[in-house]
């Protein structure tokens, strides 16, 4: 049997088309409409559509893609504008980590996409396992760009890793321009999941070699990041069963195909899908259970006159037994902060800045169903500690030139920028009704202190909630 250990005198060469295009060595030109997920890239490069707007294939490929090529032939292909490609930050020359992934400018409307193979679903992938690779190149019968697969069986699966070898001897081995395709495999209910990223071969590549890819599911989280799509219908990134209602219509026979481009006729879809829980659907009357952890009521934070103060807020949400959770938000006073939406897991809020004033906050979140739920409220406040704000010149008298009162001292979340170690968070519980959300700048202009503003001093609530991919202003 394979070993990783066992190779290490083997040569693993790109796929890429360094060394010149070739073909799946053994494998058969698909009908047309066939594997339509499966696409061509600019560069002699294969990819998989894994949502209708979004293409994974190799980093070595590069970011050159101007457009991917629908369809079976270099001639006859359909040519979707990309918007932006990303190479996995993580990339280090393993097929572990040979990801990159393109957002197309418009969705791809009707062609049924193939899920990522997630979760319970990968017990299926073991030694043996039947499998099909889908790529293009030059074959020594036909002209470049032409689609095909070839079924071989998996020698080993690494899940330390994060990779899978397939093929080699007579079944087939994997060649330049295959780089970047999908691998399928087929579970016992008869739909087909993405599992693999084609990255490279050991041994003698287009003869006898073995193909190693990329486990795809390895790339979820980061792709989601990038892209802001979620790209699991069925799961969550960690792999925790969350069907939404586009947990449905997998390809059965994607192998088939039948029609023409772009009229095609992609035979046989699933209902929804049940692989590792309830399927999506059925009733679900409770609401998700959605909670500010930090701040917590209580502490105030000291902001110059005019200006705001960003403190990062935490959220914890569970939807339990139900359909799953569709977004969270965040409410600034009963009011929806602008650009606050999250609509994947981890459910994170942005940054929220608000300026001097009392405020109430809420996080928000609705699962599938649409319930909604809503977080106890939390209360903070912001103190003024500008000269303006306590009062400036005295009539009749010169401009006091002594400058604004000391900061009080004030408790709060997050670390002390000035260099006084971390804050403490106050642990009183909010009890307010109301609701709140806001955004802004990130970090936290706090200072260390009990946390008792001086009398005549203007009580200011600030509150900052979250930490995530954007700042955004509140309303």
């Amino acid at each position: 049997m394979f070993t990783w250990a066992g190779w290490s005198a083997v040569i693993a060469m790109g796929l890429s088309g360094s060394t010149g295009p070739m073909d799946v060595a053994g494998g058969d030109v698909v009908p047309e409409c066939a594997w339509p997920s499966s696409v061509r890239m600019h560069g002699n490069c294969s990819g998989t559509l894994i949502h209708p707007q979004v293409v994974l294939y190799a980093a070595h490929c590069g970011t050159v893609s101007t457009a991917v090529l629908l369809g079976e032939t270099k001639g006859g292909g359909f040519p979707q504008p990309v918007e932006d490609c990303w190479i996995n930050p993580d990339y280090d020359g393993s097929s572990a980590t040979d990801f990159a992934v393109c957002r197309l400018v418009d969705p791809v409307p009707d062609v049924p996409i193939i899920p990522i193979l997630m979760g319970c679903e990968e017990q299926v992938l073991h030694s043996g396992a039947e499998v099909t690779t889908v790529g293009y190149g030059v074959a020594p019968d036909g002209p470049m760009g032409i689609k095909r697969a070839v079924t071989h069986e998996v020698v080993e699966a690494d899940w330390e890793v994060g990779a899978v070898s397939v093929g080699g001897g007579a079944s087939g081995s994997l060649c330049s321009g295959d780089s970047g395709g999908g691998s399928f495999i087929q579970l016992p209910d008869g739909s087909w999941r993405l599992f693999g990223v084609t990255s490279s071969v050991i041994g003698q590549a287009c003869v006898d070699g073995i193909g190693v890819l990329g486990m795809a599911s390895f790339a979820v989280p980061w792709i989601e990041a990038v892209t802001g799509i979620d790209v699991t219908p069925c799961h969550l990134s960690n792999g925790k069963w969350s069907p939404t209602p586009d947990c449905t219509d997998v390809p059965l026979e994607p192998q088939l195909g039948g029609g023409t481009w772009p009229a095609c006729d992609f035979g046989p879809l699933s209902g929804a899908t049940s692989t590792c829980g309830a399927p999506y659907g059925g009733e679900d009357r409770q609401p998700p259970a959605v909670a500010i952890l930090s701040p917590t009521a209580g502490p105030a934070y000291a902001v110059d006159y005019g200006s705001t103060v960003a403190v990062p807020v935490v959220i914890d949400v569970d939807d339990g037994e139900g359909f799953g959770v569709s977004r969270t938000w965040l409410r600034v006073d009963g009011k929806d902060v602008r650009g606050s939406e999250d609509d994947f897991a981890p459910w994170e809020a942005p940054a929220v800045s608000l300026p001097e004033g009392e405020f109430v906050l809420e996080a928000m979140a609705e699962d599938w169903a649409g319930n909604i739920g809503v977080s106890d409220s939390v209360t903070l406040m912001v103190i003024a500690t500008s000269a303006e704000s306590s009062g400036g010149e005295e009539e009749g008298g010169e401009a006091d030139t002594a400058g604004p009162p000391p900061v009080p001292p004030v408790t709060g979340w997050g670390s002390d920028t000035s260099g006084g170690g971390s804050i403490p968070a106050d642990d009183t519980a909010g009890t307010d009704d109301g609701a709140a959300g806001a955004d802004g700048g990130d970090g936290c202009g706090c200072r260390s202190g009990d946390g008792r503003p001086p009398a005549g001093w203007a009580a200011v609530l600030l509150v900052v909630l979250g930490l995530r991919r954007r700042d955004v202003t509140a309303v």
